[in-house]
């Protein structure tokens, strides 16, 4: 509390450019309340306090997330639902099986929506590995069909 106080008092002080750090601290310490502030922050808080920056403290969330991986049983939730949706379609990419299980409301909980499509990659993955779906197409024009496929003689 105290620190946002003085936080809060010491951004008001902003010198101008033709002040030197010096001059700046030297004219504080004729002032003992303002000099007390000062002295009461870091050198961090002090140095963007005087560059016109907020400093940030250490309580405040973190503006991104984040990144969290997503559980076996969130997994195999995803993967049922792949599965339910693929039997007996024709195939879908990978947008497709996004926007498909975000309408059918078949999303595990935990995930939101926007991180759905980057945590479908890994079941739809596995699902491959474990010859449960298979791929016809590649990059962008891939898409995702049920069952083993075929077997590609070399």
């Amino acid at each position: 509390m105290r620190r946002q106080a003085a936080l809060a008092a010491f951004e008001k002080l902003r010198p101008g450019n033709r002040v030197t750090i010096e001059q700046f601290l030297a004219s504080l310490q004729r002032h003992r309340e303002m000099w007390a502030v000062a002295s009461a922050l870091g050198i961090l808080d002090s140095a963007q306090a005087i560059a016109g920056g907020r400093a940030r403290s250490t309580s405040e969330p973190t503006a991104q997330p984040l990144q969290t991986c997503i559980s076996e049983m969130q997994k195999n939730n995803l993967k049922s639902a792949i599965l339910h949706l693929l039997d007996g379609k024709t195939g879908m990419n990978h947008i497709e099986v996004t926007a498909a299980i975000i309408a059918g409301g078949l999303a595990p909980a935990g995930i939101d929506r926007p991180e759905l499509p980057e945590k479908l990659r890994q079941p739809l993955h596995e699902l491959v590995v474990e010859r449960k779906l298979h791929t016809v197409g590649e990059k962008r024009r891939m898409k995702y069909l049920a069952g083993p496929g075929e077997k590609k003689s070399r």
